[in-house]
Parts: structure tokens; sequence; C-alpha cells
């Protein structure tokens, strides 16, 4: 275990719910980008170029370069267990007018959408308003479904019949519009923030969620990384702070990815130029 007493600082931020950090030497500024300009032939982690200071500079997807899902894959994901719902609710009304066993999930811990919900955590006051929201008439449509199993094995059509109007009436005027209200806030939540890099005058702007603080070097400790741990080929060190456990980004290895091999040509003649000096 290593102690920092310099008089320098980490960046710390979020990317999906986890903490990581990084040196403020080489943060030129925290931005929140007005346009990011989708270039053709790029990594799957380039985002596209944005204007800084009179400069187009890439931007990397922070979430895309450590294997995590970002922000268009959430939203597909959630457009596709909005569009499971609507079918889920056409299958139960096909299953009561053909008066067959409705084989779809029946427990809402089951579905796509209650195994993500089971597992989603995020200190997001926005997000989980709506979370909690729609926890209990989601919980609610698929108990009916197994309800109307058991009406039907009864023989009790009318009953099934009602209760498959009462599982309508609520996935389309509540669940689907609250999968939509989670959709647009998770969106808006998660626009992210971008931490320009300043290298020599080279410029790379890194998208993370969300700045979370400012942490001095001497507050911190410093940890290997633990054999056995999975971690991104960005991150070299583990730094611990007030009970909290961040991943240290390696800043340089950031901007490399960004650079062509010309330029890390002069880069390195500019540093050896600057030692000689």
């Amino acid at each position: 275990m290593e102690t920092y007493d310099e008089n320098k600082l980490w960046v710390t931020f979020k990317l999906n719910n986890a903490d990581y950090c990084i040196t403020s030497e080489f943060v030129d500024s925290i931005v929140i980008p007005e346009k990011i300009t989708e270039m053709p032939g790029n990594p799957p982690y380039l985002l596209g170029v944005t204007n800084y200071n009179h400069r187009t500079i890439p931007v990397v997807e922070m979430r895309t370069l450590f294997n995590m899902m970002n922000l268009t894959e959430y939203v597909n994901r959630f457009a596709e267990m909005k569009q499971m719902h609507v079918d889920w609710i056409e299958a139960l009304e096909e299953a009561v007018e053909k008066r067959v066993t409705f084989t779809k999930a029946v427990d809402p811990h089951k579905c796509k959408f209650g195994i993500w919900y089971d597992q989603f955590h995020t200190d997001n006051i926005s997000l989980n308003f709506v979370l909690k929201k729609i926890a209990a008439p989601h919980e609610f449509i698929h108990c009916c479904g197994g309800e109307i199993n058991q009406l039907m094995a009864r023989k009790e059509w009318e009953s099934a019949e009602k209760r498959l109007e009462d599982a309508k009436r609520t996935c389309y005027n509540e669940v689907i519009p609250l999968l939509d209200q989670l959709i647009e806030t998770y969106k808006e939540v998660n626009r992210g923030v971008v931490i320009v890099l300043n290298r020599n005058n080279q410029y790379t702007g890194i998208m993370v969620d969300e700045i979370t603080t400012l942490v001095a070097y001497s507050k911190t400790e410093l940890q290997s990384i633990p054999s056995g741990v999975e971690r991104s080929e960005y991150v070299d060190f583990i730094v611990l702070y007030d009970s909290k456990t961040m991943m240290g980004v390696d800043a340089e290895r950031i901007l490399d990815i960004t650079v062509s091999e010309e330029e890390k040509e002069q880069l390195r003649e500019a540093a050896l130029a600057e030692n000689a000096g």
C-alpha cells in the first residue's frame, strides 16, 4: 500500500454506477458537450469529435472502452422490454380468447424487465422515482396472468375476461407510459460529461456518466489490483478514499489511443528535448 502526499488532485467519476478516478495532472477542463459529430470508420469506443476552445477534439465513450453497455444500448434494451410487454398482453388476450393456458411469464421477477429491475441499483433520485412507480403496476399485470390461468382452469370464462381487461388497462395506461418515462429519464440523467485531457497540447475528451468530487492525493491511498480481479487494461491501480474504493484510470494510456504513430513520435521527441534541457 502506498500513500500519496503530493499537492495534486484526483478527479473522481462514475461509470455504470462504479467509481473511478483520473489524475488532474492531465485534466484541462470538464465540459458538457453541445454536439458530438460522428466520424465514419471510427473504432466503437470513439463517439466522434466535438469543438473545444476552437479545436476539434476526439471524444472517447468510456463505457464502450471498458466493455460496458452505453446509453444507446440501454435505451434500446428498454425499448425492447417495452415491446415485450405489449407482446405479453396481446398473448394474454389471445389465450383468453382461445381459452388456452397462458404460457408467458406470470412471475414479475422472471420477465426480462423484472430480472433487470431486481439487479439494477442507482443513487439517482429521478430514476428511482420512476422505478418505484412502475413496480406495482408491473407486478399487477403479471399476477393477472397467473390468476387468469387459474380462472380458465376452473372454466370461469367471464371472470377471466374481466381480469384480462384489468390487465390491459393497467398495461396500456400505466406500465407502457412508465416504460416510456423510464427511457426518457434514463437518457436525461445519463447525458454524461466530458473530461478534457491535455498532454502537450494533445487534447482528448472522455465521456463519463458524472463527476462526483475532487480529492487531494494526500487524502488517498494507492493499492495494487489483486490478481484475478477483472479490470480494464486502462486501469492500473485502486485508490482508497473515505471507505470508498475507486479504480484508477491511466490518463496517458487513454490519450495514446487517440493519437497517431507520427504524433506519438513527436511527443517522444518533445519529451526528450524537455528532459535534455
